[in-house]
């Protein structure tokens, strides 16, 4: 065999070989991306969830319930393996039969591709209610150390304390007769301020 035929099919061996080499290079990323999406989902799983609501259903080894939203959500209970606790003013385990339909819990484990959560640990406490917001604008008449007391248009007095941050200006640039706007929200009991807005400083005496 002479060397132009050694070279005419060493050509065609070439280009019939490369269209199977593209195949397959193109057939390992797509493999490659496919594993990395199901790794990604895998670990998605896997990341520990929480379920907040009150319990509209129950079954042998489910709970159905709403959150704060309106959303139903699924929970399953393996009754040997979950850890069930009560939350209330003591703290004390409980079993699956313990609770009941109505009851507020937080359920504490990994979601299933279903989009039911496979319940590790669940807590039946009482319902978290939102914190109370007031929204007041009044004239301070005191000040004294961390609290300010207001007085509304109506004549209504409230005292506020101040938390270790807040947005507005500072205590010392408040002064008796500033009329203010204030956000607060109760906590332990106490209006505290969130927010604190100076509309105006009381009118100068003459003399002044």
């Amino acid at each position: 065999m002479n060397l132009t035929k050694l070279l005419t099919i060493a050509t065609l061996i070439i280009f019939a070989t490369q269209p199977i080499v593209a195949q397959e290079s193109s057939t390992k990323e797509a493999q490659d991306i496919r594993a990395k999406v199901e790794q990604k989902i895998e670990e998605a799983l896997k990341n520990p969830k929480a379920y907040i609501g009150s319990i509209t259903d129950k079954t042998e080894d489910t709970l159905q319930i709403k959150n704060s939203g309106g959303e139903i959500q699924l929970v399953s209970v393996d009754v040997d393996a979950t850890n069930f606790v009560q939350i209330n003013k003591t703290t004390k385990k409980i079993k699956f039969d313990d609770i009941a339909i109505g009851d507020f819990i937080i359920a504490m484990g990994y979601r299933n591709g279903n989009e039911v959560l496979e319940a590790k640990r669940i807590l039946s406490t009482l319902p978290i209610e939102p914190p109370k917001r007031k929204i007041v604008m009044g004239n301070i008449i005191n000040i004294e150390k961390k609290e300010i007391a207001t007085r509304e248009l109506g004549g209504q007095e409230t005292t506020f304390t101040f938390p270790k941050k807040w947005k507005g200006p500072d205590i010392k640039e408040l002064s008796i007769g500033n009329k203010i706007i204030i956000v607060s929200t109760e906590i332990e009991g106490k209006d505290t301020i969130r927010t604190i807005h100076l509309i105006e400083s009381p009118t100068p005496t003459a003399g002044n």
